[in-house]
């Protein structure tokens, strides 16, 4: 073996199915940053602004108690709440929305996204609520007064200003859902 730089591994890499295995695994990453924003965001917002200081606290603590679960236990809890006869299934059905059970829940990459947004949700939560603290009180009271609905005054300034919580929480999401090879091994397999 003579040591010296060679392109050997990359050439491997970029013409095996690891290329594109790790492609996928971006856009799931992607995906879960976009869906965990937009149901973790508002929480935080919402805990921020609208609770007491002391309720605050004790509902971050909620989002807290998940992640004392190991994370194979997290995984594999899923798996019977996404399957054909679990109570996702069961509830739709009841309602009447679907005939028969929804078998894309679960061995699909739509559970990989699923999972990787129960697992890591609560870190926008609490990047979001500590980003909140960039955003004065007084925004909220300003802005319909001068005629800015909720909607622009969410996107126009609380976002801006929020943003440096927004994106070490998404870097923390899409780095962890990208790294972490359990979730795809679990439920992105074909059913046994």
């Amino acid at each position: 073996m003579e040591p010296g730089f060679t392109f050997f591994a990359y050439e491997t890499f970029f013409t095996s199915a690891r290329a594109e295995n790790y492609l996928y695994s971006m856009v799931h990453s992607a995906i879960a940053v976009l869906v965990s924003f937009v149901l973790g965001f508002p929480i935080a917002v919402f805990v921020r602004r609208r609770l007491p200081e002391v309720a605050q606290h004790q509902v971050l603590l909620l989002f807290i108690f998940p992640l004392m679960i190991s994370e194979l236990v997290r995984v594999f809890s899923l798996r019977p709440i996404l399957g054909r006869n679990g109570p996702i299934n069961s509830a739709v059905m009841e309602i009447g929305l679907i005939g028969k059970p929804i078998s894309a829940l679960l061995f699909t990459p739509l559970a990989v996204v699923i999972s990787d947004v129960v697992s890591f949700l609560p870190f926008i939560v609490f990047s979001g609520f500590l980003a909140m603290e960039a955003v004065q009180r007084y925004i909220f009271d300003v802005c319909p007064d001068i005629g800015v609905g909720p909607c622009r005054t969410f996107t126009d300034n609380i976002v801006p200003l929020a943003s440096p919580g927004i994106f070490a929480g998404s870097v923390f999401i899409f780095v962890n859902s990208l790294g972490v090879a359990l979730v795809p091994t679990l439920l992105d397999g074909p059913a046994p």
